[in-house]
């Protein structure tokens, strides 16, 4: 399903949805966040897993991080204030252990 825009100058009941991001992939809901930087969100594919911003006023997505492992699924991301550092939780000890994802240089 992805993340979704919606046109807030006309009546929700009426506002059309597009669809703005294809990610993050079923099962990683969790995984974005708005931020003043653009939407953190994770890019999980077949053989890697990245973070990724997107920015609104140029429709364009850049990396922040590529992930040595997958995150697990149904759980979530957390990016600090100034968008340098994002927390969230590692596959290898889900239940209770969380990973410092810093951009990459």
């Amino acid at each position: 399903m992805g993340v979704l825009e919606l046109d807030l100058g006309r009546e929700l009941d009426h506002a059309p949805e597009t669809q703005i991001l294809s990610q993050p992939a079923a099962g990683y809901w969790g995984y974005w966040q708005v931020t003043s930087r653009g939407i953190f969100y994770l890019n999980r594919e077949a053989t890697s897993s990245t973070i990724r911003i997107f920015d609104p006023e140029t429709r364009r997505s850049t990396l922040f991080a590529t992930l040595k492992d997958p995150p697990p699924m149904y759980s979530g991301i957390t990016v600090t204030q100034g968008g340098l550092v994002a927390l969230m939780t590692d596959q290898g000890d889900a239940g209770r252990h969380i990973t410092f994802v810093e951009a990459q240089p």
